[in-house]
């Protein structure tokens, strides 16, 4: 199998654009079709959806971007690592996933410190999402590091303790509990609430929190944005979530109450990190830095 192919095969799929593509790649259209085929000739299933003008995989292609962009990533460190130990320093970018509740003032610091240490000549690539898919990601090779919780034990996985996040509940402005800075788990027994689907990587905390109190609770939702939004549009629903930045943007709408039983350390998060690979330079000091900082050695 041709590597080229591969690496043209990638980023058709990641720039959604023929044109693109063949500038980034330095080949021509007609060279990026022809590799193409060959390589859907080669594999005997067609990868892109056959549509003029759209750049549309199958799901035999979908399933193969998963594979080649992994062995690539892979690939592209491997090769760095071995320029790194000849003294040819030559990763220039790093990858790192976060949910969207960490990129609080900590991260920013962290992030401020690695562009110090690498005088900003390494490019840094966030990608925001959930849990489970950044530690998919991480496996996977699209990232390199990622903030995010936890779904468990994993060998495949370092979890890195960075900082928490307290439990609140978000009660709307209208709702006679706004005035309150603290409410018991049994003043909420005879209320609506709503919070975190319990196979989230919140839901272990959410049991051991709730557990022994007879509430009326639907574990339905993935994120804090959205559980606050409902309760900002419905005085009556109240919401059990983690406090953190993204909940600043509602103080119009809702307000934080603390919940009596509730840990101060309510959900802990971690710095994510491969343990199966030799990682560049670039990533082991990102790493080394972020756990630093963590543990307030900076």
């Amino acid at each position: 199998m041709n590597l080229d192919h591969l690496y043209y095969f990638k980023s058709l799929v990641e720039t959604g654009s023929r044109n693109d593509t063949a500038r980034i790649m330095s080949i021509t259209q007609p060279t990026l079709s022809l590799a193409i085929s060959k390589l859907e000739k080669e594999l005997g299933v067609s990868l892109f959806e056959k549509k003029k003008g759209a750049v549309e995989l199958t799901k035999d292609g979908r399933a193969f971007y998963e594979y080649v962009a992994t062995s690539l990533h892979f690939l592209d460190n491997g090769v760095a690592l071995l320029r790194e130990k000849q003294g040819k320093f030559n990763r220039t970018e790093i990858n790192i996933g976060a949910i969207y509740s960490v990129q609080d003032e900590d991260w920013s610091r962290i992030i401020y410190e690695f562009r110090q240490r690498t005088h900003g000549a390494i490019r840094i690539n966030v990608k925001q999402s959930t849990t489970p898919a950044l530690l998919k990601n991480l496996k996977n090779g699209v990232v390199d590091v990622a903030f995010a919780g936890t779904m468990g034990p994993d060998p495949e996985i370092r979890f890195d303790p960075c900082w928490t996040q307290e439990a609140a509940l978000v009660v709307n402005r209208l709702h006679p509990f706004s005035s309150r800075s603290k409410v018991s788990l049994e003043e909420l027994r005879d209320h609506y609430l709503i919070s975190y689907n319990l196979k989230g990587p919140i839901g272990p905390e959410l049991v051991k929190l709730v557990e022994g109190h007879d509430l009326s609770i639907d574990y339905l939702y993935a994120d804090e944005i959205t559980l606050t939004s409902i309760v900002a549009g419905n005085p009556d629903i109240m919401a059990i979530a983690c406090r953190s930045w993204l909940l600043d943007s509602y103080c119009n709408e809702v307000n934080l109450v603390q919940i009596a039983e509730a840990p101060k350390a309510f959900r802990q998060l971690y710095i994510c990190s491969k343990t199966n690979i030799v990682r560049p330079l670039v990533v082991d000091t990102f790493i080394d830095l972020a756990v630093a900082y963590c543990a307030g050695e900076l």
